[in-house]
């Protein structure tokens, strides 16, 4: 069940972000583990590496290179790689993405 969870979530992520839900991901368990959430930093990192599997099943299809290592979880302060992804959400008259209380 916990693995279609994070396989379900690492999806959405995929959908809303492209190739930038990587980078997405790994800032968010960056900053879990910065305020002492462990378990949520280890989290993420699971989301994100299910992510790198959802991105490189895609790179097989389209014959697109995308990066998918997740092995670096150094990431500048501040990342704003979802950012494209909001403003098209919000023009097709949607909301971005929020996955229940996980905003940081």
């Amino acid at each position: 069940m916990a693995d279609a969870l994070l396989e379900t979530a690492a999806s959405q992520f995929v959908e809303s972000y492209g190739s930038s839900a990587l980078p997405v991901l790994l800032q968010r368990a960056e900053t879990a583990e910065e305020r002492g959430r462990k378990v949520a930093a280890n989290i993420w990192r699971a989301i994100a590496a299910a992510a790198a599997r959802h991105l490189a099943d895609i790179d097989s299809r389209d014959g697109v290179k995308i990066a998918t290592d997740t092995s670096d979880t150094k990431m500048p302060s501040r990342c704003y790689a979802g950012t494209r992804s909001a403003v098209a959400a919000r023009q097709r008259g949607g909301r971005p993405q929020s996955f229940g209380g996980t905003n940081m």
